[in-house]
């Protein structure tokens, strides 16, 4: 159930997901995902996404509290913190985020947090440009990864 849980403030006012086709994606694609907040008093965001399966389980989080972004930036009393993904790593399927915000003066806490705030439908794309999709039992992330293939011995 979507919802902020009760010690939150409501300082997030909108999200939007913008990519080619809004409020899903294509395996691979860009994925901008944009908070709107209005403060009582300016605050240097800290925003933070945690992207989770449609059964809830947590895939993976990011937040530009680990890495510093904004920290020595103006102060804002309202605006719009957006996180980019530029090549989303999520296999087809629906997926559900959860929004943290805070500031960077008091980082010991988050002020607004929503559950379950958007769902994400990801499309199958062509990836690879092969024509070929990991197998969706592999799991819900794909990966990029490079080969190599070297000799274990002298050829002449």
């Amino acid at each position: 159930h979507p919802g902020r849980s009760n010690r939150s403030t409501p300082l997030l006012t909108s999200v939007k997901l913008v990519s080619q086709a809004e409020g899903s994606a294509k395996m691979g694609a860009a994925l901008a995902v944009q908070a709107s907040f209005a403060a009582p008093h300016a605050i240097r965001p800290i925003f933070a996404v945690t992207v989770k399966s449609a059964h809830g389980a947590p895939l993976f989080g990011v937040s530009n509290r680990w890495t510093r972004q904004g920290f020595s930036g103006p102060a804002l009393a309202s605006g719009t913190i957006t996180c980019n993904f530029p090549r989303l790593p999520l296999m087809p399927g629906t997926y559900m985020l959860d929004l943290y915000f805070g500031d960077f003066a008091d980082q010991t806490r988050d002020l607004d947090v929503i559950i379950d705030a958007v769902a994400l439908e990801v499309f199958p794309a062509d990836i690879y440009g092969t024509g070929l999709l990991p197998r969706a039992m592999d799991g819900p992330v794909f990966c990029d990864a490079e080969w190599s293939v070297t000799s274990d011995r002298f050829v002449n």
